[in-house]
């Protein structure tokens, strides 16, 4: 709250290193390691509740071997993608979303590279990519539900959404569009 470093807790959060950091209710945090390992975390005192090991949504090509992961806000829900720098020439790369205990699958497809965002109920997943598809999936069915396809970007200024209200009915953006 004062912006200062906390003298305890989030023990081991330095030595696994950080790649993302999200909000979840109740006062928890959710860390991403660089290697995609996802750790929930009680925000208050700095002691970890949960840990899912990385999970490998299949290989990537090109420049999108990266792995992009996040939790659902209920914990229910683990995404895990193919990604990497923000460029919009990728081949389509894998994404899929599992269950967080027993890791199977309620999505599996493919994108281009971008942003994933659930819903703040845990009921529908955005696969926004860098290219302009944006795609909305049912939860836990993984069915396809609206979809946008913007146009293409001119080259170095990909569509970048950075942000979702808990509904999904406004999203953060940053690109060419007018």
């Amino acid at each position: 709250a004062k912006g200062a470093p906390r003298a305890v807790g989030f023990t081991g959060l330095s030595a696994a290193g950080v790649a993302d950091f999200f909000p979840l209710p109740d006062g928890k945090v959710g860390t991403v390691a660089p290697k995609g390992e996802v750790r929930v975390w009680n925000g208050r005192t700095g002691v970890a509740s949960a840990r899912h090991p990385p999970a490998d949504p299949g290989p990537g090509a090109g420049a999108a071997t990266a792995l992009r992961a996040l939790l659902s806000p209920n914990e229910k829900f683990l995404a895990a993608a193919r990604t990497g720098p923000a460029l919009a020439g990728y081949p389509d790369v894998p994404v899929k979303v599992l269950d967080a205990a027993n890791r199977r699958a309620h999505l599996s497809t493919t994108w281009k590279g971008g942003a994933l965002f659930f819903t703040g109920d845990s009921a529908r997943v955005l696969l926004a990519e860098w290219a302009g598809r944006g795609r909305w999936f049912a939860l836990p069915s993984g069915d396809p539900g609206e979809a946008w396809e913007w146009p293409p970007p001119p080259p170095g200024r990909p569509h970048q959404v950075t942000a979702m209200s808990a509904d999904g009915g406004a999203l953060g953006y940053s690109g060419p569009l007018a």
